[in-house]
């Protein structure tokens, strides 16, 4: 199985304090890869079979060579998404232009008192102005919700705000992290009623993994590590992955052999199985395997019907904007 995903971790700074998120509290921010090191780890990815790469963080457009980065991938005809919170879009919006494929500004709530209090800091005015200069841009974006079980009354707000804009909306259904809670069942039965709604994108497969309890080690699902190479700011493998990382091995410029190493091979060997994988349901660990419908029948059909209304509300709301 080649890794189809690449988790790409810039910084580990955060210009935001969220609080279903713990990675602002590094001590320091830590250190940050030099350019030159994202070239050569990119070639190996590309050498690995990866097709997309997520470029994050922390705030990914705290890294002063995002653009620099983001321009390495797409000469090398890999597939580019950044998440940010847009406190800094108004003023990198030129720079990212035209290197950035799925470009999400995260959106907690249309009430700009609630969303500055989840995010930790004054931001919301910031995401209104990133829409208007994407748009203005011709760049493709959407935005993205963390979803969590205190959100019931926002969820429909949200639709109707992207209604209105002909935006798509992304949910991202919240998980169990550094002691909070992860999303009940009651949400994730909301979130799979919005999934019909215009400009909504929810990926049903993952909604039914939820329900069924998520991972099992007995039985597990996670291929976490044989679906997605993560990589820390420190320029280190991180293995089986970025939020339970069990093993960091320094990279030192030669990525595919390191992937195929035997140290590597022997967590890939416990993937989904390690104690803390039990009733796992972190998304960027998951969704490489999810949407594997030969080997995982039981989420094919919702993850192939998921992924082909994100297309669909993709196209249709980014041409409505256009009119």
């Amino acid at each position: 199985m080649k890794p189809l995903f690449a988790n790409y971790y810039l910084t580990r700074r955060c210009n935001a304090r969220c609080r279903f998120c713990d990675i602002w509290k590094t001590p320091g921010g830590g250190s940050e890869p030099k350019l030159e090191e994202i070239g050569v780890n990119l070639d190996h990815l590309k050498r690995l079979g990866v097709k997309i790469v997520d470029f994050t963080g922390g705030e990914p457009l705290l890294y002063p060579h995002l653009a620099g980065a983001l321009r390495l991938a797409k000469d090398k005809k890999l597939f580019t998404t950044v998440t940010t919170n847009a406190i800094l879009y108004p003023d990198r919006a030129a720079a990212l232009q035209g290197l950035v494929d799925v470009l999400q500004f995260s959106l907690e709530s249309v009430d700009e008192a609630r969303h500055d209090e989840i995010r930790g800091v004054p931001c919301y005015d910031k995401v209104m102005q990133s829409i208007d200069i994407a748009a203005r841009l011709g760049q493709p974006f959407s935005l993205i919700k963390t979803v969590v079980d205190e959100d019931e009354d926002e969820l429909r707000r949200l639709v109707r705000f992207a209604q209105e804009r002909n935006i798509l909306l992304v949910f991202n259904p919240g998980f169990s992290y550094f002691g909070n809670s992860p999303i009940s069942r009651k949400a994730v039965l909301a979130l799979r009623h919005l999934w019909k709604e215009k400009c909504v994108a929810v990926d049903l497969a993952h909604l039914a993994f939820i329900l069924k309890g998520g991972n099992k080690t007995a039985t597990p699902l996670c291929r976490a590590l044989s679906t997605t190479v993560v990589i820390s700011p420190e320029n280190r493998l991180l293995l089986p992955c970025f939020h339970r990382a069990v093993k960091e091995l320094p990279i030192g410029g030669d990525l595919f052999h390191l992937y195929h190493s035997p140290s590597t091979a022997n967590i890939r060997e416990k993937e989904g199985r390690f104690p803390f994988c039990e009733g796992c349901t972190i998304y960027c660990s998951m969704r490489g395997v999810l949407y594997r419908p030969t080997l995982f029948s039981w989420y094919g059909l919702p993850a192939f019907v998921s992924g082909a209304k994100y297309v669909w509300e993709r196209y249709r709301s980014r041409q409505k904007r256009m009119r």
